[in-house]
């Protein structure tokens, strides 16, 4: 509860999120993870860097050459999310899931629906 005399401030209507960045051992594997098991688009590559999104939207930047996959236990990144603009969109992302036999976890929070898995190289998605 805000005390009397502050006043609340929202935050701009057109603030958004910019593309995640993520380390990854092996960006060719990266990216056919991202493109063939995930649906997103390769919007461009250079060197060392892989833009991925969807439709002219950039969501995930890989960058090839990490020494190793993430390590369970340590500080960083819990994971990524990646918001879907409607049920039947989630619905199809877990049925490509199921159909590839991709290890995921549907998940119902009541609220909201969102499925959970991880990329070859450990980094936590979150397609809700």
């Amino acid at each position: 509860m805000m005390g009397a005399g502050l006043m609340t401030k929202s935050i701009a209507a057109d603030t958004g999120m910019g593309p995640v960045h993520l380390s990854v051992t092996d960006g060719d594997r990266a990216a056919r993870f991202y493109q063939g098991t995930l649906g997103l688009t390769l919007l461009s590559t250079e060197v060392g860097v892989i833009h991925l999104g969807a439709g002219s939207r950039e969501l995930v930047v890989l960058h090839p050459g990490a020494a190793r996959p993430v390590v369970r236990g340590t500080t960083g990144l819990y994971h990524l999310a990646i918001v879907v603009p409607n049920l039947r969109e989630l619905a199809r992302v877990v049925g490509r899931l199921i159909s590839l036999r991709y290890p995921h976890a549907p998940t119902d929070h009541v609220m909201t629906k969102s499925d959970y898995l991880s990329d070859p190289d450990g980094n936590g998605i979150e397609i809700s």
